[in-house]
């Protein structure tokens, strides 16, 4: 009789650059990322009025070159004009990305050295760490599920003390005020959309903080362990940051699965729910 095949180690979930992106493996298996998942799964059709209105915005502010655009083909005009919205999105996600890199460095207590027209978010975010008094207990590292088959990076996880009351007129579903003073662990996430924050932000913490495990370098340790009190996005500005505590508990991750569904059906939902043609 033929000895069995020893089973694979667990490996953990990894992250792996692939081009200008990542995806995420767990014990060397392809699972989805936290952030596309809800970017696939939650409709926002706010986003069609918003590409719509950044192309007429650039005709209005380049009137100056309606005769260049009047002497190209129609097939080059399009091209030029459908990129608009695309090109203001990736100035705005490399603005994040940068803010969030001078962040990680910046909660471990490093300097940064920064470009200048960044300076009012970073200035904001050391006002953050200090009005906060961030003690970080973990930065920018992977968690995964194999429970759900996802992976993702958690920013921070930190404890803080409350620089002001946090009251159920800030937070509905708080029971009662956390008064000032009081210590929290939270789970945060930095963003910095002029636009505000969305509901996307909720899913993507419940995502992390209810994630099977992260990693220590090679080993994996339940997030459970954390003991996460609370979660929060930090809404950094050129003008100063805001705090806003967000639900991200046990409901709001069960719709964050929802989400992840309808992102899995709509990748994959015609080879599984269409057949092939019937013919004579």
């Amino acid at each position: 009789m033929a000895a069995k095949k020893p089973a694979e180690p667990a490996q953990g979930v990894k992250k792996i650059k692939c081009g200008t992106g990542h995806r995420y493996t767990i014990d060397g298996i392809k699972v989805d990322g936290v952030t596309t998942l809800i970017g696939a799964g939650l409709p926002k059709p706010a986003l069609v009025n918003w590409a719509a209105r950044k192309v007429a915005e650039f005709v209005a502010d380049n009137l100056d070159k309606v005769d260049e655009w009047r002497a190209m083909s129609r097939d080059e005009l399009v091209r030029t004009l459908k990129v608009i919205p695309e090109q203001v999105r990736n100035t705005a996600g490399k603005r994040g990305t940068d803010v969030h890199d001078y962040a990680e460095h910046l909660v471990k207590g490093e300097e940064v050295e920064y470009e200048e027209h960044l300076a009012g978010h970073v200035e904001a975010y050391i006002k953050f760490l200090d009005e906060w008094q961030v003690r970080p207990v973990l930065v920018e590292r992977w968690v995964g599920s194999r429970s759900f088959r996802y992976g993702g990076t958690t920013d921070l996880v930190a404890d803080v003390i409350t620089p002001w009351a946090i009251t159920p007129e800030h937070c509905p579903w708080l029971a009662e005020t956390i008064p000032a003073g009081t210590p929290l662990r939270v789970i945060f996430d930095p963003k910095t959309s002029r636009s505000g924050l969305w509901p996307e932000v909720a899913y993507q913490l419940a995502a992390y903080w209810h994630a099977d495990f992260y990693m220590d370098g090679d080993t994996e340790i339940p997030m459970a362990s954390l003991g996460i009190q609370h979660a929060a996005a930090v809404h950094v500005r050129a003008d100063g940051y805001d705090v806003h505590f967000v639900d991200a508990g046990p409901e709001t991750f069960k719709t964050f699965q929802h989400i992840a569904t309808v992102a899995r059906r709509a990748k994959d939902g015609r080879e599984l729910l269409i057949g092939k043609a019937v013919t004579s």
